[in-house]
């Protein structure tokens, strides 16, 4: 989600092209792709195995250290899982900030020139009122 924002936000011209049906399918299939490979080793007893627990009623992996095979699962799987996607969410987000702060600061520049332009026509504009008071009243 944050990828989609940080696309719509940074390049709004061309986010139709981005963030497509097909794109959608194709990310959402990899997300279970990764999902499904990453929690298979497990289940046939590689890298780590699943342990019953009878008291919560549940199945979870036994990390036993032994082996530095595991402990490289484990790494990989905290990376993989947990590291880089905070770290692109992390990203995106300074991204879509700094995208704000740029679209503030050209919207003040506008504002503060339209102001400025706005008091030098002053007299101009009121010389046209005058101008056209002037010819009401004598009409």
């Amino acid at each position: 989600m944050a990828v989609t924002r940080f696309i719509a936000i940074r390049y709004p011209n061309s986010t139709k092209k981005w963030i497509s049906m097909r794109a959608v399918i194709i990310s959402i299939s990899v997300t279970w792709l990764l999902s499904f490979f990453m929690s298979f080793p497990p289940i046939i007893g590689f890298w780590s195995k699943l342990s019953y627990y009878q008291l919560p009623g549940t199945c979870l992996l036994n990390f036993q250290f032994n082996q530095p095979s595991k402990l490289v699962y484990l790494l990989l799987l905290s990376s993989l899982f947990y590291a880089i996607p905070i770290s692109i969410i992390g990203y995106c987000y300074v991204r879509i900030v700094k995208v704000v702060r740029q679209s503030h600061r050209r919207v003040m520049d506008f504002r503060s020139e339209r102001a400025l332009s706005f008091k030098a026509d002053r007299p101009a504009r009121k010389s046209l009122q005058q101008e056209i008071s002037l010819s009401i009243t004598l009409f």
